[in-house]
């Protein structure tokens, strides 16, 4: 069977060809008809795409029961190192994670930990002695998917996250429909409905670190966690800097800063009660002020914020404690936004993805007069601003 970029591929093909027919050409019906089975056999691909993650979280349930423990991200290194690829228990996860990164689109350049296992939380207890492995396999929150949105400030102010994605996936806003008031026996005129599409695509990035081996090679969980820590924190940044400030360029996505079309307030560099408002009434006027509102800004501007007056007669300062809502709306900071710079909008018209888990390649070589490892992690995502109209900055500050 197919996979569902290469079926949404010729679907996108084809649509484009029927465009260009009239509905009177011979032609016509038989590319409709084709794209009536197009349609079918896209949807069952997407049921099969949902079975078989279902099944990849089941295999690693029963995987990591029958082991003893959970996958280990370090002994996953360790065996990549030791043998070139992984073993056991993690050998079988590289495989769930190689299969699914497959049927994304996407072709493996390392060894792939699945989204089934970033997702997952603790399996429970095989054994009620902690020599035998209990320890390591607790009830627990879920892990590396999560932790990272707790590590995302445009996730904090309600951006929305898309996971498990497969192809090209579109994104449509509607822009108005029209009501009236009508006589008697009058007629509704029928305005067509105008929709905005854009997409989102995989975009790859690699994150790139270096590990010492005397690191890798312990067994303690404080290690691992640490091991995890810092790869869910290079992974963050490296999404919020495409969120805030991404160029479309170079394989990078597009961040609000270049969206064209969205708000700008002029401040004069003159941070005050009035442009933070501003910010507000800007994207009020484009009529996208709802969902999840807030502003976003950097640690320098955070600390004028905090010592500006509203004005000469109100002596409260722009931002007050508890230091977590501004203008009545959250407020968020990080020195990934520019020194000059504050952004207000609706985050939730903020889209991330992520296809894929992460794939990595572990480098013996390069750093081994240092005793070091260097780790390179692929990971596939991107960000759309679906609607420019409901964001706006400042940055001339």
């Amino acid at each position: 069977m197919r996979t569902i970029p290469e079926i949404k591929k010729e679907l996108k093909s084809l649509r484009d060809e029927i465009v260009n027919l009239n509905a009177t050409d011979a032609a016509f019906e038989e590319k409709s008809a084709r794209a009536d089975e197009l349609m079918r056999e896209l949807e069952k691909a997407e049921k099969l795409e949902q079975i078989e993650q279902a099944a990849a979280e089941r295999k690693l349930s029963e995987l990591q029961k029958a082991a003893g423990r959970k996958f280990s991200i370090t002994k996953f290194l360790r065996d990549i190192i030791e043998h070139r690829e992984p073993q056991g228990l993690e050998g079988e996860v590289a495989k769930i994670g190689a299969d699914e990164l497959k049927r994304s689109g996407q072709t493996p350049r390392g060894f792939v930990i699945p989204t089934a296992f970033l997702r997952a939380t603790g399996q429970g207890a095989a054994s009620s002695t902690p020599s035998d492995g209990n320890v390591l396999i607790t009830e627990s929150s879920p892990r590396y998917v999560e932790s990272l949105k707790d590590r995302l400030v445009c996730a904090k102010l309600g951006a929305t996250i898309l996971g498990d994605l497969t192809g090209v996936v579109p994104v449509f806003t509607n822009d108005t429909v029209s009501a009236s008031w009508l006589a008697e026996a009058a007629a509704a005129s029928v305005s067509k409905i105008a929709f905005e599409k854009k997409t989102m695509s995989p975009h790859r990035a690699s994150i790139v670190g270096a590990f010492s081996k005397d690191l890798i090679y312990q067994t303690s969980v404080d290690v691992e966690n640490v091991v995890t820590n810092e790869l869910i924190n290079a992974h963050a940044k490296l999404i919020e800097q495409a969120v805030i400030n991404g160029s479309g360029s170079n394989g990078q996505p597009t961040g609000i800063l270049n969206t064209t079309g969205i708000g700008a307030v002029t401040s004069g560099g003159t941070l005050s009660w009035a442009n933070v408002v501003a910010l507000e009434s800007t994207v009020a006027s484009a009529n996208a002020l709802q969902g999840n509102l807030g502003y976003l800004t950097n640690g320098a501007v955070m600390g004028d914020l905090k010592t500006i007056s509203k004005s000469a007669s109100n002596p409260t300062f722009l931002l007050d404690a508890p230091y977590n809502n501004l203008n009545g709306y959250k407020f968020e900071w990080t020195n990934l936004v520019p020194a000059d710079t504050i952004i207000f909008g609706n985050w939730a018209d903020l889209f991330i993805g992520q296809w894929g888990g992460l794939d990595i390649v572990v480098d013996n070589y390069t750093l081994a007069h240092q005793a070091e490892i260097r780790i390179v992690i692929n990971t596939y995502n991107d960000v759309c601003v679906a609607r420019a109209e409901s964001f706006a900055a400042i940055t001339d500050l």
